[in-house]
């Protein structure tokens, strides 16, 4: 049941696509003055080192935030994310540099005035973290970011003092690092719970300022995860109708998967909903194994859609690995649902600008272009072969 663990995974396309969202829904949620709530139903460990023993194995984060980071020019939705990952890697590698330096203060006393020179050093380097969120996202750092913030960390960078965050993980492990990561620096507005998120969630809805956002990201590693995340959604809304909800799901090949997608767009109460994927390859042959994701957004808001719409093209490039990767989004829409077609490369990864694709009809003759032409012809041909054959005796 704990078999879990996010830090093999940490940074992959799946996170790309789930963090880039979240941020940009936080943005929208603090451009007013009331306070807003966070719920996040499976938080995992908060923050996570992307050269950490576990993270290097899988190396998933190649694929995912790297390929995004040494991108020139992003749009909007994703020059944000990458902006909040880097100013949380800054942060961290400042805290990491001052704790090592007290450290060695505390080892020697002697050499007391070289490590208090040396932590200056490091928060002036540091400083450079105030520059503009425009200008960090043209120039984004040298060397690749070496901390990569999970849901929770990324709500804390976006909140405000009267923002609140209620976070849950029930792996025994994760919880406790968890309580580590969050506890301490954050007590007043964070609070942890060591449970279950699909069955503690309804108790905290709705929030006293009757705004937020709730997270439900689980890692599906039980099929049964498929249900949940469907009736939690359910309650929910029930309590909190007016709360934007966030789904993340992956693309596997299971028919618990299918029945979900089916069931989202008109579970009650839902009116208002946008849902997008990102197919980063083909599906294993063997049936088994992540080959994208997807998020549904319940309540979104209203700026979402046309950003992603701006981003989505540019994530496929950066993300795609085979010609059977691709985009899609769909909304609920004004009267009925509008979709944006899946996008599909010719090639594993696409180039900035590909030479337009012949259509299908090019290249034939003109009256076969169509099937219009090509049954009056062989028509034809059938009855000049009819008069050119001697008639049988009777």
């Amino acid at each position: 049941m704990f078999s879990y663990r996010h830090a093999f995974h940490v940074g992959n396309h799946a996170d790309v696509l789930k963090h880039a969202i979240l941020v940009a829904i936080l943005r929208h949620l603090a451009l007013k003055d009331k306070s807003f709530w966070v719920f996040d139903t499976h938080a995992g460990a908060g923050r996570y080192r992307l050269d950490a023993a576990q993270t290097r194995k899988s190396a998933e984060y190649r694929s995912g935030i790297e390929a995004l980071w040494q991108a020139r020019k992003l749009p909007a939705l994703l020059a944000d994310y990458r902006d909040e990952v880097a100013r949380f890697d800054a942060e961290q590698e400042e805290t990491s540099h001052e704790r090592s330096a007290q450290r060695r203060e505390s080892a020697g006393a002697g050499r007391h005035g070289d490590v208090v020179g040396e932590a200056a050093a490091v928060r002036r380097s540091a400083a450079g973290i105030g520059q503009s969120a425009h200008k960090r996202a043209a120039q984004p750092a040298g060397r690749l970011p070496r901390w990569y913030p999970g849901s929770p960390w990324l709500a804390l960078q976006l909140m405000r003092p009267q923002d609140r965050l209620r976070c849950f993980e029930a792996h025994p492990t994760e919880i406790q690092v968890l309580h580590d990561n969050l506890g301490v620096a954050h007590r007043r507005q964070v609070q942890v719970f060591g449970e279950d998120g699909f069955a503690g969630l309804k108790a905290l809805l709705p929030p006293v300022s009757r705004r937020g956002l709730v997270v439900i990201d689980p890692s599906y590693e039980d099929k049964r995860d498929y249900a949940k995340a469907r009736r939690t959604l359910m309650e929910a809304l029930e309590r909190f109708a007016t709360g934007t909800m966030m789904l993340w799901y992956p693309l596997v090949r299971r028919r618990e998967l299918m029945l979900l997608l089916d069931q989202l767009p008109g579970l009650p109460g839902v009116t208002d909903w946008l849902d997008v994927r990102l197919q980063v390859g083909a599906p294993p042959e063997d049936g088994y194994g992540l080959y994208g994701s997807g998020v549904f957004v319940i309540n979104p808001p209203y700026t979402l859609a046309a950003e992603l719409q701006e981003a989505m093209p540019v994530l496929w490039q950066l993300l795609g690995q085979d010609a059977q990767s691709g985009w899609w989004m769909e909304t609920s829409g004004q009267g009925g649902r509008d979709r944006a077609p899946l996008a599909r490369p010719s090639q594993a990864r696409p180039p900035q600008a590909r030479p337009p694709q012949a259509r299908p009809s090019e290249g034939l003759p003109p009256r076969e272009r169509s099937g219009r032409g090509r049954p009056e012809r062989e028509r034809q041909d059938r009855e000049c072969q009819d008069r050119a054959r001697p008639a049988r005796r009777r």
